[in-house]
C-alpha cells in the first residue's frame, strides 16, 4: 500500500530514530532562537516597527517547529523528509546565538 508497509521493521527504526533527533534538533533551534530573541538589546523607535520587530522575532521562533511539521505532513517520500529536514537544519540554525551577535 505504501512505502511505509514495504520498509523492513529495522528501516523504520532507524527512520524513526532520525525523526526524533532531527525534532530534538528543531526543538533545540527553536530555544536558540528564543533566547536570541530575549538577549537583543535593539528597541526600534515607533509603535509600528517596535511591532513588527516583535512579530520578527516570534517568527523566527516558530519557524523550527513549523519547518519540523512541514517536513513531516509535506513530503511523499522518505527520501524527501530526509532531505528537507536536512535543508532545514542549516538554514534556520540560530545565527545570532551561535556568532554571539546578541
Amino acid at each position: 500500500m505504501g512505502e511505509r508497509d514495504a520498509a523492513p521493521p529495522r528501516s523504520r527504526l532507524v527512520r524513526l530514530a532520525a525523526v526524533a533527533a532531527s525534532a530534538v534538533a528543531y526543538l533545540a533551534y527553536a530555544v536558540g532562537w528564543a533566547v536570541a530573541a530575549l538577549r537583543t538589546s535593539h528597541t526600534p523607535e515607533g509603535a509600528l516597527p517596535a511591532a513588527l520587530y516583535a512579530a520578527g522575532e516570534l517568527l523566527a521562533v516558530a519557524s523550527a517547529p513549523a519547518w519540523f511539521a512541514a517536513c513531516l505532513l509535506l513530503p511523499r517520500t522518505a527520501r524527501q523528509r530526509a532531505s528537507w529536514l536536512a535543508v532545514g537544519l542549516v538554514v534556520l540554525a540560530p545565527l545570532p546565538l551561535l556568532v554571539g551577535a546578541t
